[in-house]
């Protein structure tokens, strides 16, 4: 609610856990599952009773999906799918899944399944653990519409193969680093508009202390420093993302 106050269209969910308190599909879905389940239909249709399109990535974390089965990635696929897919999403299939990696073609699987599978098309991409596009495996998928781009170099340069790459797709800048981890208020106020000004489509504004909801300082997600979560709401660079949205909506942004 504090986000929409400020503007943003757009949240983003991912699975990070790799022990513990993390959803197990080696075996399928089954009746384990179901409360864990149930709680994300909760917060999907809270994102969208809010207004907000939801960015989302599946299941889990990318190296611990255990499944193998080309049968039962497909039916994952599916059941992802179904269960969420007439809401307003934008699927980022799983962290830092491209350019790909030793379990790259299971996800794979998973996201044909979903596309093939959504009958609203909604737009589908891999989280990219890097910025260029001419080393991705997934950009010439008939199922990957855009590019959910993770720079290391935010200027033109490191933008440019996105520009340059074979078929025209939109790359947003959607993951460019978190206030207050290495990332300063300062920064964080500059790469929207770097972003834009390199032909972005959209830019994900993070801040330190979204993963620490319900933790301590022993007992949280270990990146970076410990911050806490109402703190990163209400970091400074949130509100100036604001300022940002209405400089650029006061323009024609595109023809810069």
């Amino acid at each position: 609610d504090h986000r929409v106050s400020q503007g943003f269209t757009v949240y983003q969910s991912q699975p990070l856990y790799m022990t513990g308190n993390y959803l197990d599909v080696s075996n399928g879905i089954g009746s384990g599952h179901l409360g864990r389940l149930q709680d994300l239909d909760r917060k999907f249709q809270y994102v969208a009773d809010a207004g907000l399109v939801h960015a989302n990535a599946a299941f889990t974390f990318r190296s611990i999906l255990n499944v193998t089965d080309p049968v039962l990635l497909e039916k994952l696929g599916k059941y992802w799918q179904a269960r969420f897919g007439a809401y307003p999403v934008l699927w980022t299939t799983a962290q830092e899944v491209d350019p790909g990696h030793e379990f790259n073609d299971y996800w794979h699987r998973i996201a044909k399944a979903i596309y093939d599978n959504d009958a609203y098309r909604q737009p589908l991409t891999a989280h990219m653990e890097g910025g260029d596009a001419s080393i991705s495996g997934w950009a010439e998928k008939d199922y990957h519409s855009w590019f959910g781009v993770q720079p290391s170099n935010l200027q033109k340069d490191g933008y440019q193969t996105f520009w340059e790459y074979n078929a025209t797709k939109p790359y947003v800048a959607y993951e460019t680093g978190y206030e207050f981890n290495r990332v300063t208020t300062d920064e964080a106020r500059s790469t929207p508009y770097r972003a834009f000004s390199n032909g972005a489509f959209g830019f994900g504004y993070g801040v330190q202390g979204v993963w620490a909801i319900n933790d301590s300082t022993d007992s949280w997600f270990p990146y970076g420093p410990y911050y806490r979560w109402f703190d990163g709401l209400n970091a400074a660079g949130g509100s100036q993302m604001t300022h940002f949205k209405n400089f650029y909506e006061s323009l024609q942004w595109w023809k810069l």
